[in-house]
């Protein structure tokens, strides 16, 4: 119903008052109890006709109500539960189903001293707050806006609202154009002028680097998304030092709530995760045919009659995974013992080149191993192999670490688990068997041995024999595992045996 209110025209920045409202409003609005409080000020408002409405009140506020809840809970009830919140004061509503205010409504804010307003049929609500002015720069006041922000920030989020209605939101109540973004520079719901390609780039790096909130630019800024993982940000069309508190607050507070359309999109990529991490296993172990890794990939959205690339990290899979993000988010990702690894097409070279630029950067002394393009199961283990590879023997080519020592553990990981295992079996299997046989301890004694570097003297110390014991028992070895501790050789593949039982 349109309403009749006159303009308050106040413009105090003490905010507005009882009296003043009443004043300004005319006959569409009269005061029935607490005239003496009539100087109290409004600090907020909040249209309710719960039966309980008090867990969504604050203090200062004015209650504006139907009573659609009288038939459900008593007045006396009612308003002993708004009083108690530090209500400012009560407005009735009349309408053809309260012709006039209800006596015991009137009683009961009498009796708790809290002024009782009657709105006249015509009046309207939305018209009626929207005229009330609040103190400027009360700390009371701002702290009311930020919950009451929060408040339907939380309702907005309850009641499923997407990126797109968050943004919105903020749109609305801070009048910036702003949006959001995914890692990889795609827009996610963006509200006014967009962010350029140039701020966007800087946006993104930062924001792997955990480095936001920033300037991005003359005239933009940046804010991340909190969460597990680096999935989205925020890009506000203004300079940090040009935001007020109360802008950033609520920028701040939405990028927040933005974090679970964030988290949505990370369990749904949590089964290709898991996919991918089936394949990797089953391709590093050599046991996966080409009509199951095409099923899997199929599964996974990627092209199983195209050539792929494997890619592998020191990163933690998160790092790893909101790296990629940045260059195609459809790319996959997943775990392999020590290292990160993801999956990506071939032949996209400016990509596949942004994200080797992105991983160094990141990583610091980490790490990094491309694979060349593969296809089928043999192509993409030779991938995978070259990808792991690469990060186990990366400091051979670096100039700045060509001193480091490269072990052959590094080339053991390498080989598939089942074969050197078999190895390790054709070599120390007999000795295993001889100790479980007889209750010696020749391995043991092989570990010890090989751990002081074949040092008799320290070894029999350690193991608390004589060094002729010792002897005996390593020519017990050398008999049962055919290797002579004389043979360089022999002594390396009794050492990859001992390492590859593990």
């Amino acid at each position: 119903m349109p309403g009749h209110l006159r303009s308050l025209g106040i413009t105090s920045s003490k905010g507005t008052t009882l009296r003043q409202l009443l004043d300004g409003a005319g006959p569409t609005l009269r005061l029935l109890t607490g005239a003496q409080f009539s100087g109290r000020r409004i600090r907020g408002s909040h249209v309710s006709d719960l039966g309980h409405p008090a867990r969504y009140l604050l203090p200062g506020e004015l209650v504006l109500t139907n009573g659609l809840w009288l038939d459900r809970v008593s007045a006396d009830d009612w308003v002993a539960e708004v009083a108690a919140i530090g209500t400012v004061a009560v407005v009735f509503g009349l309408s053809s189903e309260h012709t006039s205010t209800p006596q015991m409504l009137v009683s009961a804010c009498r009796s708790r001293r809290l002024p009782l307003l009657e709105a006249a049929e015509d009046a309207s609500f939305v018209e009626l707050t929207s005229r009330i002015v609040l103190a400027d720069g009360d700390p009371a006041t701002v702290a009311r806006r930020q919950l009451d922000q929060h408040r339907r920030v939380r309702e907005l989020v309850r009641e499923g609202g997407d990126r797109q209605a968050l943004v919105a939101f903020l749109h609305r109540e801070t009048n910036l154009d702003l949006g959001l973004y995914g890692v990889d520079g795609r827009p996610l719901a963006v509200l006014g002028r967009p962010a350029p390609d140039s701020a966007l780039g800087k946006a993104i790096r930062l924001a792997l680097g955990r480095s936001l909130p920033a300037d991005i630019g003359n005239d933009y800024s940046a804010f991340d998304v909190p969460g597990s993982a680096v999935g989205s940000l925020m890009v506000v069309a203004k300079p940090l030092s040009s935001i007020d508190d109360e802008d950033r607050a609520i920028i701040e507070q939405v990028a927040t709530f933005a974090a679970v359309q964030d988290e949505r999109e990370q369990a749904e990529n949590a089964s290709r995760v898991a996919l991918l991490s089936e394949v990797v296993a089953s391709l590093w172990a050599d046991e996966i045919t080409d009509n199951v890794l095409a099923y899997r990939l199929s599964s996974l959205g990627l092209e199983a009659n195209r050539d792929h690339v494997f890619i592998a990290t020191a990163l933690s899979l998160a790092d790893l995974s909101a790296a990629v993000r940045t260059c195609d988010a459809s790319w996959v990702v997943a775990r392999l013992h020590d290292w990160s690894v993801a999956l990506v097409p071939a032949g996209q070279d400016e990509r596949l080149g942004n994200l080797r630029t992105t991983l160094r950067e990141l990583r610091g002394a980490g790490p990094v191993g491309f694979g060349s393009p593969g296809l089928g199961s043999i192509g993409l283990r030779r991938s995978l192999v070259e990808a792991v590879g690469g990060c186990l023997l990366w400091g051979l080519h670096d100039s700045a670490t060509s001193s480091r020592t490269v072990s052959y553990a590094s080339l053991i990981k390498l080989v598939p688990p089942q074969m050197t295992r078999a190895f390790a079996e054709s070599v120390l299997g007999p000795v295993r068997a001889w100790d479980e046989k007889h209750h010696t301890e020749l391995m043991t004694t092989l570990e010890c041995f090989i751990r002081h570097d074949g040092h008799l003297q320290v070894t029999a110390t350690e193991l608390r024999i004589h060094q002729n014991t010792l002897r005996f028992r390593l020519d017990r070895i050398a008999q049962l595992s055919g290797r002579s501790f004389d043979s360089i050789q022999h002594r390396v593949d009794l050492i990859i045996a001992l390492n590859s039982f593990g």
